[in-house]
């Protein structure tokens, strides 16, 4: 077995032992009201993260379309620039969705905070 494999043993083993370990201090003793916070707010975070991933994904994606209806012909393309315009309507919309759903999210965050 090469070094790097036994290392990634052990972690694993280590990792599965811990896990067990938890599973049981959870089936025994169940979990703290503080426990449930500090999870819930983990919780909120990653979801705050994610979306703000999505947000700049589609950021990308609006200018991406910008630039390639700054670029068509107008009086050739109609079609073709009706479609983009359509699509950057979508996105924009998805936006603002996002938009209040990140505030929210923050609320509800600041919320668990301070309870």
């Amino acid at each position: 077995m090469a070094v790097s494999e036994q290392d990634n043993c052990k972690n694993y083993f280590a990792t599965s032992m811990a896990n067990a370990v938890r599973g049981v201090a959870l089936a025994v003793w169940g979990t703290q009201p503080r426990d449930r916070m500090l999870i819930a707010e983990m919780s909120v975070t990653s979801s705050i993260t994610e979306l703000m991933h999505a947000e700049n994904t589609t950021k990308k994606e609006l200018a991406i379309i910008v630039e390639r209806v700054r670029e068509l012909p107008a009086i050739k393309n109609k079609a073709a620039l009706k479609d983009l315009l359509l699509k950057s309507r979508m996105l924009r919309s998805t936006l603002t969705t996002m938009g209040k759903k990140q505030m929210g999210m923050e609320n509800q965050l600041e919320t668990l905070r301070q309870s």
